[in-house]
C-alpha cells in the first residue's frame, strides 16, 4: 500500500511539475512576443537595419549634394523613392497570431500604426529631423542668416542716405537704367532654393546610427556608476539639489560634463536624444528661456576674437618689457562678438528619478 501511495504522490508531483514548466515556457514566449512589438524594440531593430545599410545610404546622399546641378532637380517625390528603396527589406512588427489565440490585456503590447517610412522619419526626430521634413519644414536652416547684418547694414546706409537725400523720390530714368542692365534684380544667392534639403536627412541620420548600443551601454555606465554625482546636477530654480522635473534632458550631457564626468563627444551631442528615443524617459513639456547654441559660424567668430585678443596682449606685454608705449592705433583690431540672448524654447524636463528608471 505504501508503494501504491507513493508512487500516485510521484505522478501528482510530476504533473504539477510539468504544469509550472507550460505555465512558465508559455509566460516567456507571450512576453517574448509582447517584446518584439515594442516600440523601443523596433527602434533598435530600425537602427541595426540602417547600420548594415550605412555606407550605401550615405554613398548615395552625398551623390547627389557633391553635384551642384544635380541636387538642384531633387524634389520630394525622388527622396520618397530613396526612402522606399532604403527601407524595402525592413518591416515593422505587429502582434502576431499567438495573441488571438492567447488574448491578454497587457497594456505593453502595442501595434504600429505607422507606415516604415514614417517610423523612420519620427524616429529622426530625436535626432534634429524637424516635424513634417517632407513638407518642407526645416529646409535649408543656414539660409541667409551669413548675410543678415550685410543686409542690416545695407538698409542702414539706404536709409541714411534717403534721409540726406531729404527723402526725394529716386529718378524714373535711374530706375529705368538699372533695370534694363539688371541692377535691381535680386542675385541668384538672395533666392532661397527650392529644390528638396536632404542635408538636413543626412546630418538627422548620421546622428542616429552613431548612438549605437556600444554608446548607450557607456552611457548608462556613466549615469549608474555614481548616482550620488550624477544627482548633483539636478538643481532647481534655487540652485538647490531637487526630486522634482527640473532639467532640460538636452542639457543634462553639460551638466554632467561640468562635473566632472568623461563624456564621449558623440555622447556629449545625444544624451538626451538617446533617453528619450532609447529610454522613452518621462518627461514633462515646459517653456523657458534658454541662450541658443553658438552656430558654426559664431563659435569661429569667437575663436577669432580671442586668437586677436591673444595677440594684442602679446604685443602689449613686448612693448612695457621693451620700455615703449603700447600704440592703441596700431594695434589689433578685435572684433566685438555680442552676446546672445536668451530666447523661449521648448524644454523637456526630468528628475533624478526618471533617471534611475530609465538608465
Amino acid at each position: 500500500m505504501d508503494a501504491i501511495r507513493k508512487r500516485r504522490e510521484y505522478l501528482i508531483w510530476q504533473e504539477q511539475v510539468e504544469a509550472e514548466e507550460k505555465r512558465i515556457n508559455f509566460l516567456k514566449q507571450m512576453k517574448q512576443e509582447t517584446m518584439r512589438c515594442n516600440i523601443i524594440a523596433q527602434r533598435i531593430t530600425l537602427q541595426e537595419y540602417l547600420l548594415e545599410r550605412e555606407a550605401q545610404i550615405l554613398k548615395e546622399i552625398e551623390e547627389w549634394v557633391n553635384d551642384e546641378e544635380k541636387v538642384k532637380t531633387l524634389d520630394r517625390a525622388t527622396v520618397d523613392g530613396m526612402l522606399a528603396e532604403w527601407l524595402s527589406e525592413f518591416q515593422l512588427v505587429q502582434p502576431s497570431q499567438f495573441f488571438k489565440d492567447h488574448p491578454t490585456n497587457d497594456a505593453e503590447l502595442v501595434c504600429s500604426i505607422q507606415t516604415e517610412k514614417e517610423f523612420l522619419l519620427s524616429t529622426l526626430e530625436f535626432f534634429g529631423l524637424p516635424k513634417s521634413y517632407m513638407e518642407g519644414a526645416g529646409h535649408f536652416p543656414m539660409w541667409g542668416k551669413g548675410k543678415k547684418e550685410d543686409k542690416l547694414a545695407a538698409v542702414r546706409k539706404r536709409a541714411a542716405a534717403k534721409s540726406m537725400k531729404g527723402g526725394k523720390k529716386p529718378n524714373a530714368a535711374v530706375l529705368k537704367l538699372k533695370k534694363e542692365k539688371g541692377l535691381g534684380k535680386k542675385n541668384e544667392e538672395d533666392v532661397k532654393p527650392t529644390h528638396f534639403d536632404i542635408t538636413v536627412f543626412q546630418k538627422s541620420f548620421k546622428r542616429f546610427v552613431a548612438c549605437n548600443g556600444e554608446l548607450r551601454s557607456q552611457m548608462r555606465k556613466i549615469l549608474l556608476k555614481d548616482i550620488n554625482r550624477t544627482m548633483k546636477v539636478f538643481l532647481d530654480d534655487f540652485q538647490e539639489q531637487s526630486f522634482k522635473k527640473c532639467v532640460d534632458v538636452y542639457e543634462l550631457a553639460r551638466r554632467l560634463a561640468d562635473e566632472g564626468h568623461e563624456m564621449d563627444p558623440v555622447l556629449l551631442e545625444n544624451m538626451g536624444a538617446i533617453l528619450l528615443c532609447f529610454g522613452e524617459i518621462e518627461h514633462e513639456l515646459h517653456y523657458g528661456e534658454r541662450v541658443p547654441e553658438e552656430t558654426e559660424e559664431e563659435k569661429r567668430a569667437r575663436y577669432v576674437a580671442e586668437h586677436k585678443a591673444k595677440e594684442r596682449e602679446e604685443a602689449r606685454k613686448e612693448a612695457e618689457a621693451n620700455g615703449e608705449k603700447f600704440d592703441e592705433g596700431e594695434a589689433v583690431k578685435i572684433p566685438v562678438i555680442e552676446p546672445k540672448k536668451p530666447v523661449l524654447m521648448l524644454l523637456h524636463l526630468i528628475s533624478i528619478t526618471d533617471m534611475k528608471f530609465c538608465a
